[in-house]
C-alpha cells in the first residue's frame, strides 16, 4: 500500500511539526485528500501553546514531550527537518512519512530532481526559470520553493517541474523521475543524519530512480559513484559534468564537447563557484530542446538568490559583502575565493555559528594563503575555528553582529566578507536572521 492510500485508511494522523511542511501537509490531507481535520493532530516540540490560525476540528499537543506517545496514531507524517532521533523508538522513524514521498507516490512526469552540499538552491532556482522563459510551465518546488504538495496539481500537471531535494528529504525517499542532478557532496548535517556514511547515503539517493542523472566531476572524483553501486546496485543512466565531462566551464566560458558556448563576463553574479553547476542547465537545456541562446538570455538577467555573496555597501571604505547561508567550511572557502579572484582583497571575515564539529584546517589554510588579517568568531564553532588560524590573524571573539560589523569597520581597507563556515542556530534562529543583524549592523555604521 502506498503512504497516500494509508493516509486516507487512518483513523488517527499525527502531522509532525507546524511549520511551513506542517500547515502544507494539513492542507492536502484535508483539501484534496478529503481526510476529516477531526483525524489530524498536530505535535510540535517547538511550541508550548496552542497556534491560534490552527483549525479549531485539529487535535495539537506541544511542548517538550509532543512525541511522546506517537504510538498512539496510525500513521505518522513527519516534516522532514525533524531528525530521526528525536522520536521515541526507531520504529516511529520508520514508519513515518514525508510530503516528498506522497508527492512521489503520485508518479508525476517530467520532474527534474537537484540536490548536493552546495549550490543546489541556485541550480534548482535558475534551472527552473531558463525552462520557464523557454515558453514551459515549471514550477520550483521542494526546499527553496513551496512543499511540493498540494502545490502539485496531477490533474493539470506543469509541463516540468524542478523540485529540491535536501539530505533529510531523501532519507528513506522512493521515486523515480525524469532528471536528477547531484551538485557535490561535503561533510554536512552529520548532526541530523549521525555519521557522514549516512548522509553520504541520503545524497546519493537524488540518483536513484531517475531516468537520466547528471552528476559533478567532484561527486565522480570522489569516488561516490561506487559509493552508490556498492550501496543500491547499477547505476541508472548518467554522465558527468564538469572537468572531463562533455558539459563544463573553463576559462569564463561554458563549454560542450570542449567548444566554448558563451561566457560569463555579462552575469549579474560574481560567484564563479557555482558556474561549473550551470553546466548541467545547459546539459538538460539541449535535452529538452531549449535553444541556446534562450539559456545564455535567463544566464545573464540571473540577479542570484538573497543570502548567497551579494555586495552591501561601502562603509569608511570597508566593502562588506553578505553571504548569510553559508553552513559549511566549504561554501565559505569557496566565497573567499571567488571575491578574491574577482579582485578583492579580504579584510576581514565573519565566522562561527553552531558547532558540528567541522573540520576547519582548510579553512585556516584560505585565511593565510588569502592573506586575511582579521577575524570575527562567533560562537560555539568559532572557538574550534580559531584552532586552525594562523597566529598572526587578529581575532575578535564576540556574540554581537553590531560589535563584529563596527570592528571590521575599523580596517578601513579592503573587505568585510559574512561567509560564517557554520550554521546559524548558536546565536540566530536561522540565516535569515543573521542576514538581517548583518544589514542592519552596516546601516547603523552609515548614520554614524
Amino acid at each position: 500500500m502506498d503512504q497516500t492510500r494509508k493516509l486516507q485508511n487512518s483513523h488517527s494522523i499525527a502531522i509532525l511539526g507546524y511549520g511551513r511542511e506542517g500547515r502544507a501537509a494539513i492542507e492536502y490531507a484535508t483539501e484534496h485528500l478529503g481526510i476529516k481535520p477531526e483525524s489530524l493532530t498536530v505535535l510540535d516540540t517547538g511550541l508550548p501553546n496552542r497556534p491560534e490560525n490552527l483549525d479549531a476540528r485539529i487535535g495539537f499537543v506541544g511542548g517538550i514531550n509532543a512525541f511522546l506517545n506517537l504510538s498512539w496514531y496510525d500513521t505518522l507524517l513527519k516534516s522532514p527537518g525533524i531528525p530521526p532521533h528525536t522520536l521515541p523508538t526507531s520504529e516511529d522513524y520508520d514508519r513515518s512519512t514525508t510530503l516528498a514521498q506522497l508527492f512521489f507516490d503520485l508518479d508525476p512526469d517530467r520532474v527534474i530532481v537537484v540536490s548536493g552540499t552546495r549550490g543546489k538552491s541556485t541550480l534548482a532556482t535558475l534551472l527552473a526559470r531558463v525552462i520557464a522563459d523557454a515558453g514551459y510551465s515549471c514550477p520550483l518546488l521542494g526546499n527553496i520553493g513551496t512543499p511540493p504538495l498540494p502545490a502539485y496539481d496531477p490533474s493539470n500537471p506543469p509541463d516540468y517541474a524542478v523540485i529540491e531535494l535536501s539530505s533529510y528529504m531523501l532519507d528513506r525517499l522512493e521515486k523515480r523521475n525524469f532528471i536528477s542532478i547531484l551538485t557535490n557532496i561535503f561533510p554536512d548535517h552529520l548532526d541530523w543524519h549521525g555519521s557522514m556514511e549516512a548522509y553520504v547515503a541520503a545524497k546519493l539517493r537524488v540518483i536513484r530512480g531517475s531516468d537520466h542523472a547528471f552528476v559533478s566531476a567532484q561527486v565522480a572524483q570522489c569516488g561516490y559513484l561506487q559509493k552508490y553501486a556498492q550501496l543500491y546496485g547499477e547505476l541508472p543512466s548518467h554522465e558527468v559534468f564538469g572537468a572531463g565531462g562533455r558539459y563544463g566551464y573553463s576559462d569564463g566560458c561554458w563549454m560542450r564537447d570542449g567548444k566554448e558556448l558563451f561566457s560569463s563576463e555579462r552575469m549579474k553574479i560574481i560567484w564563479s563557484h557555482v558556474f561549473e553547476n550551470f553546466a548541467s542547465i545547459i546539459a538538460i537545456a539541449d535535452r529538452i530542446g531549449i535553444p541556446l541562446d534562450s539559456v545564455r538570455k535567463t544566464f545573464e538577467s540571473f540577479e542570484g538568490l538573497p543570502y548567497r555573496l551579494r555586495y552591501v555597501d561601502t562603509v569608511r571604505g570597508v566593502e562588506f559583502w553578505d553571504d548569510a547561508h553559508s553552513p559549511t567550511p566549504e561554501s565559505a572557502i569557496a566565497s573567499m575565493r571567488t571575491l578574491s579572484e574577482s579582485g578583492r582583497h579580504i579584510g576581514t571575515m565573519l565566522l562561527g555559528g553552531l558547532d558540528r564539529g567541522y573540520d576547519y584546517r582548510a579553512l585556516g589554510e584560505a585565511v593565510r594563503d588569502l592573506g586575511v588579517r582579521r577575524c570575527v568568531l562567533f560562537p560555539d564553532a568559532g572557538t574550534a575555528i580559531k584552532k586552525h588560524l594562523p597566529e598572526d590573524v587578529e581575532t575578535l571573539e564576540t556574540r554581537s553582529m553590531e560589535e563584529a560589523v563596527r570592528w571590521a569597520a575599523e580596517t578601513n581597507s579592503g573587505a568585510c566578507l559574512l561567509s560564517a563556515a557554520a550554521p546559524s542556530y548558536s546565536i540566530w534562529r536561522n540565516f535569515e536572521e543573521k542576514w538581517d543583524r548583518f544589514i542592519e549592523a552596516v546601516r547603523q555604521l552609515e548614520s554614524h
